[in-house]
């Protein structure tokens, strides 16, 4: 299971620590294919409008980038959401996420 985080519950349709089956998340479908995923507007993208986990948490944008240690075991992702849409498939920030998720892959070995 994936814990929600504690803290801005009031931006998404969850509460404190609420569990999600991890098997309904994006983070899930990140760890099978490797590959990051950005959404600038979850309602106007046929792809994810439907997905179970922005349905159930009302989000509108959402950033992921998996974390691998050295050796390439995947860790977890790191990830933002937001309930409105916003222009975050640039490319700066696309480098920044994967950057940002690099390091704290090399921090974790």
């Amino acid at each position: 299971m994936d814990r929600l985080p504690s803290r801005g519950q009031d931006r998404v349709r969850a509460e404190a620590g609420e569990e999600l089956a991890l098997k309904t998340t994006i983070c899930d479908e990140i760890r099978g294919s490797g590959r990051a995923v950005i959404i600038d507007t979850v309602s106007g993208n046929p792809d994810w409008r439907t997905h179970p986990t922005p349905m159930l948490s009302g989000f509108e944008s959402y950033i992921s980038f998996p974390i691998r240690l050295p050796d390439g075991t995947f860790f977890g992702t790191l990830c933002a959401i937001d309930p409105q849409p916003r222009s975050i498939g640039t490319p700066a920030i696309a480098a920044l996420f994967e950057r940002f998720a690099a390091e704290m892959g090399a921090l974790l070995a």
